[in-house]
């Protein structure tokens, strides 16, 4: 992939799966290896390292189905932020339904991604993800 300077360079990915996390990471390694990916592992965990922070991220790809504080819980307290409402957050999540999907956009995700089941469909979800206008960064 071309470097696109609007590309995210700092994502911030909340998962409780070790699994997802490391496949998620490689992925981006495969699409741009100056992007730095750090993780929680809950919607609380996440909220307390967004708060502490010294540099947000540029997107927040967040897991629904967590023990803690659920991903629909964390979106919510995350655009009720004044500090954090403006992250892009894209739901990364197991879940394909409609349903689902629209109420996570409606609750201010920017875009919604079920997990797929192959590493390099992921790899080209990803990029696609990347091209979306609301995650393009103004720089």
């Amino acid at each position: 992939m071309t470097k696109d300077v609007h590309m995210p360079k700092i994502l911030f990915l909340v998962d409780d799966d070790p699994d997802d996390k490391d496949i998620f990471q490689e992925a981006l390694r495969v699409i741009d290896q100056s992007i730095v990916c750090y993780t929680a592992s809950d919607g609380k965990d996440a909220l307390a390292q967004l708060r502490e922070a010294l540099f947000l991220p540029d997107v927040v790809f967040l897991d629904l189905n967590m023990p803690v504080m659920n991903g629909k819980d964390c979106l919510k307290e995350l655009k009720q932020d004044k500090e954090l409402k403006h992250i892009p957050v894209v739901v990364y999540s197991t879940s394909a339904a409609e349903k689902e999907k629209h109420n996570c956009l409606t609750l201010g995700a920017a875009h919604f991604i079920s997990k797929p089941p192959q590493f390099n469909v992921l790899v080209n979800t990803l990029q696609e993800t990347f091209q979306n206008d609301s995650l393009r960064l103004k720089k």
